[in-house]
């Protein structure tokens, strides 16, 4: 079986990426996953090749369409970045930005709900400096360095060139269906082939677990319940997984950011802003404040 990604959807983490990646799919010519996320570029693991890791989330994708694959951790972890173009080098690669101080402000509160987060707030977390990497998870943690895209649109640029497709949070949030038609049309293929009557789709929405230990079970490679789990088929096994995540989540009640952090993020990121501007060629006055 012949095994391709020719579109990834590689960051940022918590900047709308499953949004998009639904919203795509709805495109009769792309095939993708039911898995939240392909994790393997970012999280590989010995006991499981990158073929079987494919298979189980990925599956048999019809042969006549574009296979569409999701890891938002590919943007910023560099070996996936260039495993991922040392694979499929003539993969196109969508990016989403958001306003850098409201990503790590949510990518907390995210590893909050799913367990992966030991401190109790975000100037703890943001401050605690080297985070041993004790848990695999430590990357995920880097709250300022994921909200820093210039380094990460380099590397990409430099990997796969003009395949490189930038999009926008708040574009996807105020015209979703503009944001689509113009992704689409970035990866070559026909915009005005998506279905009529396609609202606007929402995935994966802030939530909060109501236990962390359970949520880090359901999530950490090698638990008891993934090992039982081989015996079911991989699609069934992904829907096994999702709904009991879901099961163990309630709508999220997230508190305002202190406004004193909020103004030393400002200053921190003011000129990764400036350089994101420039690499996009627009001006983002509502990433200053």
């Amino acid at each position: 079986m012949t095994r391709t990604i020719d579109v990834m959807i590689a960051g940022a983490q918590k900047a709308g990426t499953s949004t998009l990646a639904a919203a795509l799919e709805v495109h009769p010519q792309l095939a993708s996953h039911e898995a939240l996320e392909f994790t393997w570029f970012v999280e590989p693991t010995p006991t499981e090749s990158f073929e079987a890791a494919y298979d189980r989330v990925v599956g048999a994708p019809p042969r006549d369409r574009v296979v569409l694959a999701k890891s938002a951790g590919v943007m910023f972890v560099p070996a996936a970045r260039q495993e991922l173009a040392r694979r499929f080098p003539s993969c196109r690669v969508v990016v989403i930005l958001r306003h850098p101080v409201d990503r790590a402000w949510s990518a907390y509160w995210y590893l909050r709900r799913t367990g992966r987060e030991p401190a109790a707030t975000f100037e703890a977390a943001i401050d605690r400096g080297d985070d041993p990497d004790l848990d695999g998870w430590a990357h995920q943690r880097a709250y300022l360095e994921r909200s820093d895209y210039p380094p990460q649109l380099e590397a990409l640029d430099d990997l796969f060139g003009d395949r490189v497709h930038v999009v926008l949070f708040d574009d996807l949030v105020h015209d979703q269906a503009a944001v689509v038609a113009d992704t689409i049309a970035a990866i070559g293929l026909d915009p005005s082939a998506m279905p009529d009557g396609v609202g606007p789709i929402e995935a994966n929405t802030a939530a909060q677990a109501r236990s962390a230990r359970v949520a880090r079970m359901l999530r950490s490679p090698g638990t008891l319940l993934r090992t039982a789990g081989k015996l079911a088929p991989p699609s069934v096994r992904e829907r096994v997984k999702g709904s009991l995540i879901a099961a163990n989540e309630r709508a999220a009640d997230i508190p305002p950011m202190d406004p004193a952090t909020r103004q030393r993020l400002l200053a921190h990121f003011a000129p990764s802003v400036q350089a994101v501007e420039q690499r996009i060629g627009r001006p983002l006055p509502e990433w200053r404040s």
